[in-house]
């Protein structure tokens, strides 16, 4: 996809600043899930696993609305832990996201453990979500704009941080499954 972006309107992966909070948009995992779906079966499979990876949806709305407010923004294709490192390796900063507040698709929760769906939620590709930062100081307004200018619901999972990528499940470190995804690797 592409476009046209007014002057100075551009949001860049690379504007994110420690303190900012980390925001996603929708839900993870759905696609990743249904691509394994696809490739381990021997019909024409088709259920919303499947259709959240053959038809996915452009945030391009809110895109427009985000950028009003974010820092930096990148749309989740590799998966949500690998695109939020080029979010923050690229201007030598790390990350805290607290991996139970990942916004995990209802479906994929009941379909599969808790443990293999924050696996599809946290490294599946394919979403094309929006992963973006934003200060603390705006995030009240843009929440505000947001419940009356979307139906999308967005989460924070994490805050930008100096240079270490910290994991967390509530209080309790969280340790990275196996990398999954990456395009073009």
């Amino acid at each position: 996809m592409q476009g046209y972006v007014e002057k100075d309107q551009y949001i860049t992966r690379t504007g994110a600043k420690v303190g900012d909070l980390i925001f996603i948009s929708g839900y993870l995992g759905s696609a990743a899930y249904g691509l394994e779906l696809i490739k381990n079966s021997n019909s024409e499979l088709r259920n919303d696993f499947t259709d959240a990876f053959l038809y996915p949806r452009p945030r391009n709305n809110e895109g427009i609305l985000i950028a009003k407010y974010a820092t930096a923004m990148i749309d989740i294709s590799d998966g949500f832990f690998i695109d939020l490192q080029k979010i923050t390796t690229h201007v030598g900063l790390g990350f805290e996201v607290d991996v139970s507040q990942l916004p995990i698709a209802g479906n994929l929760t009941k379909e599969l453990t808790l443990n293999k769906s924050v696996k599809y939620a946290l490294l599946g590709g394919d979403d094309y979500e929006l992963c973006f930062t934003i200060p603390p100081h705006l995030e009240s307004q843009f929440l505000d704009e947001l419940s009356s200018e979307s139906n999308l619901d967005f989460s924070c999972v994490g805050e930008i941080k100096g240079s270490d990528e910290v994991l967390t499940f509530g209080d309790k470190a969280y340790d990275l499954p196996n990398h999954m995804f990456e395009h073009f690797k």
